[in-house]
């Protein structure tokens, strides 16, 4: 009954786990992806909306007149390491710690992504369950450090930049949320491998019984020496 019950324990952590890892995935890929890490948004004659990211920048700007709103231009948007760079001034081109982020995000998302696939493939519930837990705890830490990174650098911007105003956009708030759902994944994996060591422990393990071909000719020969001398002293004795 006991056993029964650590195992219902072990696939609820593995399913549940399993899960919160995919959608912790997604987030990470669509977090790299999306331009929103930070925003900015100004209103003179222009209206202008700035989205800065990892990979990709979007600029929407629209011509204000005091009546209505003329020459709509709207959405643009260029990656990150071209040359013609549509913030012109205002943001600086991929700088070392936004390549620090993307190769922080990246790797997370790749050891989570393995540690899915290793999970979900291998049948051994030990090799498996501290493989996952290996795994995940890699991507924790690169994941910590990505958002830690990233969020301290913004504020180092923002003082370099004194005339607008940055916030963070959704998707920081994404690669946050993937953050928060790969701890959670690590505390599933690690709860994982420990009841797959405590059913292994309970379960009976059947004993090796020495044979005599198994020991050694010498050995067997001193064996039966001895055997046979200590016979003979009995013997001695009871006839005496």
């Amino acid at each position: 009954m006991e056993q029964y019950q650590l195992k219902t324990i072990r696939l609820t952590f593995h399913v549940f786990g399993l899960v919160l890892q995919l959608f912790a995935i997604i987030l990470f890929f669509v977090a790299l992806l999306t331009p929103a890490w930070q925003e900015l948004h100004t209103t003179t004659e222009f209206e202008t909306y700035f989205q800065r990211g990892l990979c990709v920048d979007c600029l929407w700007k629209q011509r204000q007149n005091a009546i209505e709103e003329i020459d709509f231009i709207g959405w643009m948007c260029t990656c990150k390491f071209g040359t013609n760079h549509i913030f012109g001034d205002k943001v600086e081109e991929a700088s070392e710690w936004d390549i620090a982020t993307i190769g922080l995000i990246s790797s997370s998302g790749l050891l989570s992504l393995i540690a899915l696939f290793v999970a979900g493939l291998i049948d051994e519930p030990r090799f498996a369950g501290i493989s996952w837990t290996l795994l995940n705890l890699f991507s924790t830490i690169a994941s910590i450090t990505a958002v830690n990174i990233f969020y301290n650098m913004s504020y180092i911007m923002q003082n370099k930049t004194s005339s607008d105003y940055y916030t963070i956009g959704y998707s920081f708030w994404l690669a946050f949320s993937a953050c928060i759902l790969q701890i959670i994944v690590l505390f599933c994996s690690t709860s994982y491998a420990l009841v797959g060591i405590l059913i292994y422990q309970s379960m009976p393990h059947p004993v090796n019984k020495i044979c005599i071909n198994s020991i050694p000719p010498q050995q067997q020969v001193t064996t039966t020496t001895t055997t046979t001398t200590t016979a003979a002293t009995a013997a001695a004795t009871t006839l005496s």
